[in-house]
């Protein structure tokens, strides 16, 4: 009886990062849901926690949340149990999680550039664009001036 981690000592960043945006969207989702099931307001519905009504679909919106916190718990962390009855990873979580490692390993591969080469490449790009917008705004004017004097426009 206890509880594992699929590979707990690698891909940790990569893993955090992922629950905790992924837990982000899981809050504004149930949020949503919440607010579409009509739980604000509902008058007469006692007891009244922490300024929400306990009705049917908080109840519901919380069972969604619980069961999100657990998703994110075994698909990002492998997080599983050897009690009976439950099952651990199956193959397509331990590849998604395999994925998040090989996601921090490249990662760290990357040859970020230094301070200067930021800079000049954002020069570089920001150039470009001015020089692409000029000539769009140009071509823009020319086949306007030329369908104005075909009567077009």
């Amino acid at each position: 009886m206890g509880f594992t981690f699929y590979k707990p000592t690698q891909g940790k960043y990569a893993r955090i990062v992922t629950a905790v945006f992924v837990g982000i969207i899981l809050v504004f989702g149930c949020w949503e849901l919440y607010e579409a099931i009509g739980g604000e307001g509902a008058e007469g519905s006692e007891p009244n926690m922490l300024g929400i009504a306990l009705t049917v679909g908080t109840v519901i919106v919380a069972a969604v949340f619980l069961m999100g916190l657990t998703l994110i718990a075994v698909l990002t962390f492998g997080f599983s149990s050897r009690m009976a009855g439950l099952k651990g990873l199956g193959v397509k979580g331990q590849a998604f999680i395999d994925f998040l490692i090989d996601v921090e390993a490249e990662l760290r591969k990357v040859a970020w550039p230094n301070r200067q080469d930021l800079w000049s490449s954002t020069w570089v790009v920001i150039i470009t664009m001015i020089v692409f917008a000029a000539f769009l705004v140009l071509m823009d004017r020319v086949l306007q001036f030329g369908m104005s004097l075909m009567g077009r426009l």
